[in-house]
């Protein structure tokens, strides 16, 4: 199943929603996140975090992930919702997991 649009993804997901997976996180590289959850009309958008002159992002997905799953063992929970100064939630979660993910990423040394 194609994956390479916006479309395409939200098309997968209802497949993994509709065989009971309720929540689905897609990583779609330099363009962020987005985590769709069964019952919310639009999935959280998370932007990536920008570095300067990325040379080699091995393993930022894998800490956008670790993070991700962390918020969630630490309790925050899929249904809290709230963005604003007091983020909590999946948005939160996605915030941090972005975060972590820059930190990641090999940069070209300025000369």
């Amino acid at each position: 199943m194609p994956t390479g649009t916006d479309a395409e993804i939200a098309k997968a997901v209802a497949k993994l929603q509709s065989l009971g997976v309720p929540n689905v996180l897609v990583t779609i590289g330099s363009g962020g996140s987005l985590l769709f959850q069964k019952g919310s009309p639009a999935p959280l958008r998370q932007a990536p975090f920008l570095v300067q002159d990325p040379m080699d992002t091995t393993g930022a997905g894998d800490c956008f992930r670790g993070a991700f799953a962390a918020c969630l063992a630490a309790g925050r929970s899929l249904g809290a919702t709230t963005v604003g100064p007091t983020t909590a939630g999946p948005a939160q979660a996605l915030e941090l997991g972005a975060a972590a993910s820059a930190h990641c990423v090999t940069v070209s040394p300025h000369m």
